[in-house]
């Protein structure tokens, strides 16, 4: 088989700060072509109504449901082009607070108190497993894996940023907000890692979006060198997976050089 014969989908993993504008590329996605948004956040779901969209959502709200959700995805996945998760650390959220209120072993099964759980969860006294922390990622991997071979043509999905320290240098780094193993095996599913951020330049506020190399931020592309993007849209970033977007304007130019010397 050859390479030309082989369907590819665009992959986009977006991370960044709440407030820098991640939901609001998923909206411009949705102005793009049909979109099922996936998210366990429906507060989130406000700026996409203050934009004037409607598009379908699914919420997960209950991860003992999950395959009835995965089931919906697939079916929506024949008359939607493209499916946006916003936040996935939400879904990872929900996922973890279905096992943390799960009773441990048989002998709390027999004598389950769900209002004593909840105490011990809301005084820090309960701790997942190994075993649980095995289950958390393993479910979070299978059920990304199954969604992102489903055929839609764009998969989006948006996190929030979290500080880590790199063991190697020591040096705080951004990598996406999740818990365990998902945290370094969320990028590699994507061929476009970028960052949401804000920047002030002359007094005025850009909302950006940046593929570029960066030590401290985890960002890569498998198309190309990495570029900015000023009020960014799912537009611009679709064509310059093309190699048909427009060179970088002086502003963009301006943040790119920022990012180079920090």
């Amino acid at each position: 088989m050859k390479l030309k014969d082989i369907d590819t989908t665009r992959k986009i993993l977006i991370i960044g700060a709440s407030g820098t504008g991640k939901t609001t590329i998923v909206g411009t996605l949705c102005k793009l072509m049909p979109t099922l948004v996936v998210t366990a956040d429906k507060e989130g779901l406000d700026t996409l109504r203050t934009m004037g969209l409607n598009p379908d959502v699914l919420v997960v709200s209950d991860w003992k449901h999950v395959w009835d959700y995965f089931q919906e995805i697939k079916k929506a996945s024949e008359d939607h082009l493209a499916i946006a998760f916003d936040d996935f650390g939400s879904i990872q959220t929900t996922t973890r607070r279905k096992i943390e209120q799960m009773p441990i072993g048989r002998g709390e099964e027999k004598a389950a108190n769900p209002d004593e759980i909840k105490r011990q969860l809301m005084r820090g006294e309960r701790r997942m497993q190994i075993r649980q922390w095995g289950e958390l990622w393993l479910a979070i991997e299978t059920f990304l894996y199954e969604v992102l071979s489903l055929p839609f043509v764009v998969k989006l999905v948006t996190v929030l940023e979290g500080i880590s320290r790199d063991p190697r240098t020591e040096e705080e780094v951004i990598t996406p907000s999740l818990l365990g193993q998902t945290r370094t095996t969320l990028p590699a599913r994507f061929s476009l890692v970028a960052e949401s951020a804000i920047y002030q330049i002359n007094g005025k506020t850009h909302y950006t979006l940046h593929c570029c190399s960066h030590g401290k931020i985890e960002t890569k592309s498998r198309y190309r060198e990495g570029r900015v993007w000023v009020d960014p849209t799912m537009k611009k970033v679709l064509l310059y997976t093309e190699n048909k977007d427009e060179a970088e304007t002086d502003i963009e130019k301006k943040i790119h050089d920022l990012l180079r010397g920090a």
